[in-house]
């Protein structure tokens, strides 16, 4: 494996059209770069509500199912990344911030859970590129129409041995921009890791989170290009690259007629087994803001801290805020699957929401 540092950088904000917003917020990792933490605002008052809970979900008939579905869960929701609970913070010889990383942590697939809600939505349709020795296979996919939001797994494989990528210690992966380099690249907003117990130096198995930006061209298609960096004719700085693209394969998503998901708070709130998309503004948040705190909650008494601002913890594996005025939500991709049948209530700051 390539233990290079990543160099991959997200976009914070984007102006879409009109009075569109999108903003990522999914913290990042850069050995070069510093300040990668962004502080959230606390913004709720105190109130406890109770709120009707509806259930979705439906039946499908047609749809080819993935015949590993807990390969690709282990990978997406499992232990195979690394855990760092208590968070990366490094410094230089000059006392200079080169990682600030909020811990994350890491638990194995419930495979009875997977079994009673994801695994038969996991498509197994896949799709092939081939180009300069290496080969992309999607193995697979799960898309979730109620959050809009989707996990492709997927190969690149070079007999030859792969080269040119970095993987930083949350397993987060990145194609190195220098000229000659293969690319992968996805039209979609999201995060790329990688499955480090699958994968050898000829062979390696991608994660990708995705959320469907609500002003794509066909949000039910997702996009993979592949191709070699070459050469910026027109560098913002030296040594920029651009994609040569090479091939492009689509990808028509399917729900496999949709998993169980909630519906909270008349549509405000919605959560599925792999995710949560919250409308801030019709909650009462100030958009301009951020939630601190995001906590789901057992009727057992366990509780998933998805985020801990104060608690210096993140375990979120990709979150996306959009949206025009008066509708502006955010989706966060969980990093373990979420039993939604046995959920109790949810915390966002101090707004309780019951889960009846």
């Amino acid at each position: 494996m390539n233990d290079n540092k990543m160099f991959k950088e997200t976009f914070s904000v984007i102006t879409a059209s009109g009075d569109t917003l999108l903003e990522v917020m999914k913290v990042t990792v850069n050995k070069n770069k510093t300040n990668k933490i962004s502080r959230i605002t606390l913004i709720a008052a105190a109130v406890i509500l109770t709120f009707g809970m509806m259930t979705v979900a439906m039946a499908y008939v047609g749809f080819t199912q993935y015949e590993n579905p807990l390969v690709m869960l282990r990978a997406f929701f499992g232990d195979n990344g690394t855990a760092a609970s208590e968070g990366i913070v490094e410094y230089n010889e000059d006392g200079q911030l080169e990682m600030n990383l909020p811990g994350w942590e890491r638990v194995p697939v419930d495979e009875d859970l997977a079994s009673d809600l994801v695994t038969d939505y996991i498509s197994g349709e896949t799709a092939t590129a081939s180009w300069e020795g290496y080969t992309l296979t999607v193995e697979a996919y799960l898309y979730d129409a109620l959050t809009q939001s989707a996990l492709i797994y997927y190969t690149v494989e070079n007999p030859d041995g792969a080269s040119g990528y970095g993987i930083d210690v949350n397993s987060q992966f990145g194609w190195i921009p220098k000229e000659g380099n293969v690319f992968t690249r996805i039209n979609l907003a999201g995060e790329t890791y990688i499955d480090e117990a699958m994968s050898t130096d000829t062979k390696l198995y991608i994660c990708e989170y995705i959320i469907i930006w609500e002003f794509a061209d066909d949000p039910s298609t997702v996009e993979i290009e592949v191709g070699v960096q070459a050469v910026d004719p027109e560098p913002y700085y030296e040594g920029a690259v651009i994609g040569d693209v090479h091939e492009r394969i689509k990808i028509q998503l399917s729900d496999g007629g949709g998993m169980s998901g909630l519906v909270l708070r008349d549509g405000n709130i919605l959560v599925s087994p792999i995710s949560i998309r919250i409308f801030e503004e019709a909650l009462g948040f100030d958009p301009a803001g951020y939630i601190h705190n995001i906590i789901l909650r057992y009727k057992d008494g366990s509780e998933y801290v998805l985020l801990d601002n104060d608690g210096f913890l993140d375990n979120r594996m990709y979150a996306l805020g959009q949206g025009s005025e008066g509708l502006y939500h955010t989706t966060h991709l969980f990093n373990r699957l979420v039993d939604i049948d046995n959920l109790s209530e949810i915390v966002l700051d101090n707004l309780i929401i019951k889960v009846d």
